[in-house]
């Protein structure tokens, strides 16, 4: 699933697809192909159909926390407070 993941990260949407349907194939049953298959609908902007996938593979999954973090949001850097903003810097 990583590579389906880096190649909906890099535009790569039908590769993605292609491949993501192959592992389907090989296991239908499998929450991860729902959950990349919704991916892949989110970023072609179909996202009725993205919803639907992305529930089937929510409800089917037996980790439901880590398949959202690691599946389905993208990634993204905190930033502590502490921080200093660099929108809030003046030259």
């Amino acid at each position: 699933m990583l590579l389906i993941n880096t190649l909906i990260e890099l535009g790569q949407i039908r590769e993605a697809e292609v491949i993501n349907q192959e592992l389907l194939k090989a296991n239908p049953e499998d929450p991860q192909g729902s959950l990349s298959n919704g991916r892949i609908l989110l970023a072609e902007g179909k996202n009725d159909q993205a919803r639907t996938e992305l529930e089937k593979g929510l409800k089917a999954s037996p980790n439901p926390p880590r398949a959202i973090t690691s599946s389905v949001l993208p990634k993204t850097r905190s930033v502590s407070r502490s921080q200093p903003s660099l929108l809030g810097r003046r030259r």
